[in-house]
């Protein structure tokens, strides 16, 4: 179910295998950096784009990407910026977002945004993100050809 309140909602992944997978809240707007370090147990975060159907399009040579108002999906893992030398590895976000060598607790954010005609990408809505989401087959296709499309662009 979408979300356009100040709460948004997240999928948290923690680095104990031990401790359940979750969907959680956090506060949108200038609290929204700090509970999420406050989360991740880390001073910086980092956020990744996981996929992103603007970048696909983009890696796929149209320069635009996505036309201005028409909506697209962007799914963010926001982990700890130093996490590689100091947490452990977390494999179950390596499984859940396609992905190697993930260390530390991941949150993964799923919005659907719009190119505005000043050329920003803007939020419109926040959608849950669950367990179940991330391994569905359609997911993983999307993912692994977003990477694919994205080492092509390197």
């Amino acid at each position: 179910m979408p979300s356009t309140t100040d709460k948004l909602p997240l999928l948290y992944i923690p680095d104990n295998a031990e401790e359940p997978i979750r969907e959680v809240e956090l506060r949108s707007g200038p609290h929204f950096g700090i509970d999420m370090r406050e989360y991740l147990g880390c001073p910086i975060e980092e956020a990744e784009t996981i996929y992103s159907e603007d970048l696909l399009t983009r890696f796929r040579g149209q320069e635009n990407g996505i036309p201005v108002d028409k909506p697209f999906d962007v799914y963010h893992a926001y982990l700890d910026e130093k996490a590689d030398a100091t947490r452990p590895a977390n494999a179950r976000a390596d499984t859940l977002l396609y992905r190697h060598g993930v260390h530390g607790p991941v949150l993964v954010s799923r919005t659907t945004c719009v190119n505005t005609a000043s050329g920003k990408t803007a939020p419109v809505e926040f959608h849950r993100v669950t367990e179940q989401g991330l391994k569905a087959l359609d997911f993983k296709n999307a993912v692994e050809s977003f990477n694919k499309e994205k080492e092509m662009c390197k």
